[in-house]
């Protein structure tokens, strides 16, 4: 049985590295998650009274704005709606500003009201806003770092005959910076400490003890209170964050380094306010994401557009014929639940059993569902209604029969497919008579689809270790299809590849590698209307990109084209705020 992983293959970028908010996640004791996007929610920063965060997030697509939250319980507000990518959010003092970097026109530092309104300039250029502890100053870099007295607007450079200096951080007391740089342009980067007053930088040779220590990489994040330094380090391939403590004389840390969190990799971008640390936590999770497309013509119209945004897993979903309805299985609590979602609306809803409900298919016209609960080999098929009182009653439709794979467009029959370590066989369903049938047996298939008129069925096989090809083959109107009937669809290749159909069955499109290690490429191949023989080579139809890549388990990602989209699951690469409390 073929379960292939589907964030294995870009689990790895890991290492380089409004709404009500649900109920904050916990990742372990003193762990919550503030905020839960599918794409980017970065550079997090507290008030001062750790009552409020603010970070850049691209929630609502496009690019990074600046939005503020409360730790606790409440909706976000957007401060920021330009254009342009915004970042690096830190508050003023007092919590009644917000300064941040920003790459609009002119770039620079900005500041916006809590409350909202027009964004202000502050500093033309520069970037790395860092309020002092006291709220009297802004230290920022433009090449090198320099110091805004915030009640008179005036600014000088901090440092005098330095190369380069950059990332600054205030100590808790406001009376030293930590920041990188050098002081020549042929040294190596090293930390640095210095005063407010500008006395002579002192060469702390941290961050090569660092280096020699085993870390490739390393980003000062945030000086705590005891001189603790917490870092983004890169061992290895694994990027997260460390802490080290500094020694009284400032030239060495003492001891070795610790992690500062509990991941592994992913946690980078750290702010410390009142006893707590926030930082953004990378993860790759899957998500359901819809292509604009002339799905007859094998054209895409438009730019992938997401149609969830969470990082559960989840997976088997099913279009209604007009491409308004989406169902698909996800975790939730430790169990599966089928969940129905609006895509004009956007509203979703649980339908279907409490638990255990994961294989799933939405009739065409969207008025009831088809869902697998069992273990492989011994799956029962059950269908609802999606409203009204057949919703809450499930009708049996056969027993240990096989996963529900498609429906022919008058939902009559239901393509069943048995897949197991023993092997796999697929079966057709008459849904009006009950009456169930083996249409295929005797060797290992993989993503079987029916086509919209219930006339043929396509599927790969695996005939050696590493040998895949792709066939249709009638459905017979009895006994099996015999291999000899069956069509090829591409030459044999050691790399995997998944079918679907097009909505008036002439298409045949294709998610194959191309010595990409994933399936990065969505063809299309044009069939006979009348025999369905291959005619011509394939077209490309999109290039995917990693990591918005379609997994390879057939079983989870179901693609499926209708009415000008194409469905399919997509590993997705999320960035989200998390807070620690660090007990200081």
């Amino acid at each position: 049985m073929l379960l292939l992983q589907g964030c294995a293959a870009v689990v790895c970028l890991l290492a380089l590295l409004g709404c009500r908010a649900p109920e904050p996640k916990s990742s372990g004791p003193g762990y919550r998650q503030l905020t839960f996007e599918g794409g980017e929610a970065s550079s997090p920063s507290l008030s001062r009274d750790g009552r409020w965060v603010v970070y850049a997030s691209d929630r609502g697509g496009g690019n990074l704005n600046i939005w503020m939250q409360p730790v606790g319980e409440g909706a976000p507000l957007r401060l920021t709606n330009g254009s342009t990518r915004d970042y690096d959010p830190v508050f003023s003092a007092d919590g009644k500003t917000v300064y941040f970097s920003s790459l609009r026109e002119p770039n620079g530092i900005y500041r916006v009201p809590v409350s909202g309104g027009e964004v202000e300039m502050v500093v033309r250029g520069g970037s790395s806003a860092a309020i002092s502890p006291g709220g009297e100053s802004l230290l920022f870099t433009n090449g090198n770092l320099a110091l805004l007295d915030l009640k008179n607007n005036s600014s000088h450079p901090l440092l005098t005959n330095f190369d380069n200096s950059y990332a600054p951080k205030w100590s808790p007391d406001g009376k030293e910076i930590l920041f990188a740089g050098r002081a020549a342009k042929d040294d190596p980067v090293e930390w640095w400490i210095t005063t407010p007053q500008d006395t002579a930088p002192k060469h702390t040779g941290i961050l090569t003890a660092l280096h020699a220590s085993g870390f490739s990489d390393t980003f000062a994040q945030a000086w705590l209170p005891g001189d603790q330094i917490v870092f983004a380090g890169k061992r290895g391939d694994q990027i997260t964050l460390w802490r080290v403590k500094l020694s009284p004389d400032r030239t060495q840390f003492i001891g070795a380094p610790v992690r500062a969190t509990n991941d592994d990799a992913g946690d980078f971008h750290a702010a410390y306010a009142a006893g707590n640390l926030v930082f953004d936590r990378v993860k790759v999770a899957l998500n359901l994401w819809s292509l604009p497309a002339e799905v007859n013509q094998g054209t895409a119209t438009s730019e992938l557009s997401r149609l969830t945004s969470t990082d559960a897993q989840k997976g088997a979903a099913s279009l209604s014929r007009d491409g308004r309805n989406l169902l698909y299985s996800a975790e939730q609590r430790g169990t599966f639940r089928l969940v129905l979602k609006d895509l004009t609306s956007g509203s979703e809803k649980n339908v279907g059993p409490s638990e255990n409900a994961f294989y799933s298919v939405l009739n065409p016209d969207g008025s009831r569902f088809l869902y697998g609960t069992g273990a492989p080999g011994m799956i029962d098929v059950s269908t609802r209604g999606v409203s009204g009182w057949r919703s809450w009653l499930s009708r049996s439709v056969c027993s240990h029969c096989g996963m529900p794979r498609g429906l022919s467009g008058d939902g009559r029959f239901l393509l069943l497919w048995n897949d197991t370590d023993a092997g796999s066989h697929l079966g057709l369903l008459d849904t009006h008579s009950g009456k169930a049938r083996t249409i295929a047996m005797g060797f290992q298939f993989y993503g079987p689809e029916l086509s919209p008129d219930g006339a043929w069925i396509s599927f790969v096989v695996k005939s050696g270790e590493h040998d895949f090809r792709g066939y249709i083959a009638r459905v017979p109107d009895r006994g099996l299809a015999l291999e000899s009937g069956w069509l090829p669809v591409n030459p044999a290749s050691h790399e995997f590849q998944m079918l679907f159909w097009s909505p008036d069955g002439n298409l045949l499109y294709i998610l194959s590698e191309h010595g990409e290690g994933n399936l990065n490429w969505l063809e299309a191949q044009r069939l006979d209307p009348q025999s369905k023989r291959s005619t011509g080579q394939p077209f490309t139809v999109y290039h995917f990109k990693d990591p918005r890549v379609p997994t390879m388990d057939p079983i989870w990602n179901h693609p499926a084209a209708v009415e000008g989209k194409i469905l399919l699951e997509l590993g997705d690469m999320s960035t989200n705020v998390w807070m620690m409390d660090t007990g200081r």
